[in-house]
């Protein structure tokens, strides 16, 4: 809880660890469809929701004190969230000011403007895969990686997959140009993924991130034998790049995430997966003018493409 006196400790490590607290909140609080707000308002909201004691003067001197440190951490999370490829409920604006990320703007073209109604809609699509069963999640994962471009994704059997739901070839058409047209046929990533179907809120643990690792680091020592096993007979070959993919409803801890990065393995979670799929439209049509999301066009669209 802040304290009065920090007024007094302007540079102290205090005041910058009040300063990030007061910052993950506004972070995780903010509405990707507000409308502009002072940073300087939203502080001194916080700390009169704390119950704090001050005085007008008081206030005013901590709310300053805290303010640029505020605006600092909130950029920093923006440029975390841009190198992690995540999006953000909120983007600084004018100095000290933040709006929400999907609120429309006097300036926006009309794409822009199109894009944010796209992205308005997923929490909606969000709900929807939270309501997938385990099962239905992992039928999702391998329409999900032929949304990517997989053209031969299957899932793995419910037992004995050594870790693995889903799998496939992923051609490098986006890699090289098309001058290196024989290149893109020779070369392929063969996808490991494993899909975890958790509740909102929950979080992928590093154990399952060194279980997706070890599996595929076998899985081109034994190429013959998973080959078979998976119905790639004499296409998955013993040199074939191996990349792992883990998708979840949840997300993930930052232990995890920190694996991931070390290690290569590339992580998606319930945010990330929801962004793509309304960027494809899918399960999203237009009615009266208006962008919709239609459960019945998503679950058309997820027996379609798991079949």
């Amino acid at each position: 809880m802040p304290s009065p006196l920090i007024k007094n400790q302007s540079e102290s490590a205090q005041v910058v660890a009040e300063a990030s607290t007061i910052a993950r909140y506004i972070r995780d609080t903010f509405s990707v469809q507000s409308k502009a707000a002072h940073v300087r308002d939203l502080v001194k909201d916080y700390l009169v929701g704390m119950g704090i004691t001050l005085t007008d003067t008081q206030l005013y001197e901590i709310v300053e004190d805290l303010l640029p440190l505020v605006v600092q951490a909130l950029r920093d999370f923006e440029d975390e969230a841009l190198r992690a490829n995540k999006t953000i409920s909120y983007k600084v604006i004018a100095e000290t000011a933040i709006i929400g990320r999907l609120t429309p703007r006097p300036g926006d073209s009309e794409e822009t403007r199109r894009q944010r109604e796209i992205e308005s809609l997923c929490p909606q699509i969000a709900e929807h895969l939270g309501g997938l069963t385990p099962a239905e999640f992992e039928d999702f994962c391998k329409a999900f990686l032929k949304l990517l471009g997989s053209v031969d994704a299957i899932k793995t059997q419910l037992s004995h997959d050594e870790g693995v739901d889903f799998c496939g070839h992923l051609p490098l058409h986006a890699a090289v140009n098309q001058s290196a047209e024989q290149f893109v046929r020779d070369v392929k990533l063969f996808i490991v993924g494993q899909a975890k179907r958790l509740k909102s809120g929950n979080q992928v643990g590093v154990a399952v991130i060194r279980e997706l690792i070890g599996t595929a680091r076998i899985v081109n020592y034994e190429a013959e034998e998973f080959g078979q096993r998976w119905g790639f007979i004499n296409r998955l070959r013993a040199c074939d790049a191996v990349l792992c993919l883990l998708l979840t409803t949840g997300s993930f801890s930052p232990y995890s995430e920190a694996l991931a990065n070390r290690t290569g393995v590339v992580l998606r979670d319930l945010k990330q997966i929801v962004l793509l799929l309304a960027s494809n439209g899918i399960g999203i049509h237009e009615d009266v003018g208006q962008l919709i999301f239609d459960s019945k066009s998503f679950n058309d669209w997820l027996k379609s493409a798991a079949q």
